[in-house]
C-alpha cells in the first residue's frame, strides 16, 4: 500500500469512526469540521492523490496529531473512548476510593467536593491502584448526552499517558474543573475540546493543575 492509499483508507477508517460515536453522517462531520463535503467525497471515494500537503491539512482541521493519516492504523492511535460498565456487573466488594460530587460553578464549569462516603468497587488493581484512582458521580444534566446523570466516571489522578481523544479530567489552578476530551500539548498550551466535539478551547500550561484521564463510566442500573 503507497502513502496515499493508506492516506485514504485512515480517513475512511476514521470518518467510520466519528459516524459511529459522534456524528449521523458524512456531510455533519464535514460541517463540524468546515471541509467540502465534495471534496472529501472525492478523497475517500475516488483513486485521487492524497498528498503530503493535503494529508497534513485535512489533520489539523480534523483536529488529529500530525502525521496520524500515514499510520499503520488511525483507530489504535486516536479512538480511546473511556470504558463503560453497568453498575449492576460491578462486584462491590474490594477497593474503596475516594468518591466526589460535582458542585456547578457555571455552564459546565464544577468544583469537586469530598464525599464522606467512599466508593466501593472492583478495581482490576494490577491496571489501577485504588490510591490512584478516585470517582465523580455526575448529578447535573450539562454533559448528557455523553455523561448522563446518576452515572459514575473514575479518573485516574496518576496517569502520564494521555492521549489523543482521550476524555479528561481538567482541574485548573483556581480549583474549577471540566469535564473535556484532550486535543494535544505544546510547551506553552493545552488543548481540548467538548465531549460532544462541539466547543474547543485551550489553557496556559500555568493555568492547569492537572489532567486526569477518565478510565470507565458505570452506567446507572436500569
Amino acid at each position: 500500500m503507497n502513502n496515499s492509499d493508506r492516506r485514504r483508507d485512515n480517513l475512511n477508517q476514521w470518518f467510520e469512526h466519528l459516524m459511529q460515536t459522534q456524528f449521523q453522517t458524512g456531510k455533519a462531520i464535514c460541517e463540524h469540521y468546515g471541509l467540502s463535503v465534495a471534496e472529501v467525497s472525492q478523497l475517500l471515494n475516488s483513486h485521487r492523490p492524497i498528498s503530503q500537503k493535503t494529508a497534513r491539512l485535512l489533520e489539523q482541521q480534523l483536529q488529529l496529531p500530525d502525521g496520524v493519516l500515514d499510520s499503520e492504523n488511525i483507530l489504535q492511535l486516536c479512538a480511546h473512548p473511556p470504558a463503560l460498565e453497568q453498575l449492576e456487573n460491578i462486584d462491590h466488594r474490594h477497593h474503596d476510593i475516594q468518591m466526589y460530587e460535582m458542585a456547578r460553578v457555571e455552564k459546565q464549569a464544577f468544583h469537586l467536593i469530598l464525599s464522606p462516603e467512599g466508593y466501593n468497587i472492583d478495581l482490576d488493581s494490577q491496571t489501577y491502584h485504588p490510591n490512584d484512582v478516585y470517582g465523580v458521580r455526575i448529578v447535573e444534566a450539562n454533559y448528557a448526552p455523553m455523561l448522563n446523570v446518576g452515572w459514575t466516571v473514575l479518573c485516574n489522578r496518576r496517569s502520564l499517558d494521555i492521549k489523543t481523544q482521550d476524555w479528561v479530567c481538567v482541574k485548573l489552578v483556581n480549583n474549577i474543573c471540566l469535564f473535556l476530551q484532550f486535543l494535544q500539548s505544546t510547551q506553552t498550551d493545552h488543548y481540548f475540546q467538548s465531549l460532544d466535539q462541539q466547543k474547543t478551547v485551550n489553557f496556559a500550561c500555568a493555568d492547569v493543575l492537572h489532567i486526569d484521564p477518565i478510565v470507565l463510566v458505570y452506567m446507572r442500573s436500569s
